[in-house]
């Protein structure tokens, strides 16, 4: 079972890949320092196990998907450091694991 996504080649991805959705049994999705450019995919929106995310200090852009809140054992979400806009979708904040 895949749990754990670390891009431990600091150098191997440029965009996160929407095929990450496909990986239904991950937990934590670390790829901060990583110069990541684009939107975060609403394709993690779909990663219902996931309870980490790691994105910070990356290059994103756009918003934070609403679809994030459907991420119900959600604890932690990092994205400090990006070129994110917008305001925080609402459904985060009804997290009931999620730690502030």
């Amino acid at each position: 079972m895949f749990e754990d996504f670390t891009n431990c080649d600091k150098q191997a991805f440029w965009k996160i890949p929407p095929i990450i959705s496909n990986l239904s049994s991950l937990e934590l999705l670390s790829l901060s320092f990583n110069s990541l450019t684009g939107d975060i995919p609403k394709a993690i929106g779909a990663l219902a196990n996931l309870k980490i995310i790691y994105l910070g200090v990356n290059k994103l852009s756009g918003q934070i998907s609403r679809n994030i809140g459907n991420l119900t054992k959600l604890q932690h979400l990092q994205l400090g450091e990006n070129n994110i806009e917008g305001d925080i979708p609402q459904g985060i904040g009804k997290l009931k694991c999620f730690k502030s």
